[in-house]
């Protein structure tokens, strides 16, 4: 009896680590605010948006004023205070992603990003898949900072027993339970197939400094 395992963002959210696209959004933003030390315009510019201040002379100013502010605290601020802060868009894709955020706590950017693609003339294909690269480059910083977070004492003893139990009588449909032949064999193959930007998964494949299974043959594959 062989067992597939598909995994998805779900596992690595059960192992703790921050990977909805929220967690991504919500990085890029504090990674802003880190920025404006040294900034010495009223301009704070990159791919995907240009923070404007009035306040002060410059962001540097600002982030000595401001050391304690957090990314809730600096929307407040503009929200509050228009004639001091603004944010210009240069990113479209972005804008409504950040938009969906701040409105829902949720975001789904391949609906967005389907949304955007359909809509005008090639021109505007090439400008959307542009803007998506810009992000892609973005959430991958953020996935290589989260890989770098992670040890072998992330793995869960209860996922791990789960993964290699024997074929339950709870795991076969209903109408094949009564003299099932499945339920009398033994697991000989074990396939994790891996669906996540991270490598939790891998740190579930046995090495002679881990568990030994019990399946003859112990695989991931990672898409």
């Amino acid at each position: 009896m062989n067992r597939i395992i598909l995994i998805g963002n779900g596992f690595d959210l059960a192992h703790g680590l921050k990977t909805r696209y929220s967690d991504f959004i919500n990085w890029y933003w504090k990674q802003r605010i880190k920025g404006f030390y040294g900034v010495s315009s009223n301009t704070s510019k990159d791919d995907l948006c240009t923070l404007t201040i009035r306040l002060f002379s410059s962001w540097n100013e600002f982030a000595i004023n401001y050391t304690q502010y957090t990314t809730e605290d600096f929307f407040d601020l503009i929200k509050k205070y228009p004639e001091n802060f603004s944010i210009s868009f240069t990113s479209s894709l972005f804008e409504e992603i950040h938009k969906s955020i701040k409105t829902k706590n949720w975001v789904d950017i391949e609906e967005i990003f389907y949304k955007q693609l359909t809509q005008g003339s090639r021109s505007n294909i090439k400008r959307v898949n542009d803007e998506l690269e810009n992000i892609k480059n973005k959430l991958i910083e953020y996935l290589q900072e989260i890989q770098k977070s992670i040890s072998k004492d992330i793995i869960r003893l209860d996922i791990r027993a789960k993964i290699l139990e024997e074929v339950q009588e709870k795991d076969i449909a209903i109408k094949s339970k009564n003299n099932n032949p499945y339920l009398k064999q033994t697991l000989s193959d074990i396939l994790l197939l891996n669906f996540n930007y991270t490598s939790v998964a891998d740190m579930y494949l046995p090495t002679p400094n881990r568990f030994q299974p019990k399946a003859n043959k112990f695989s991931l594959i990672h898409i």
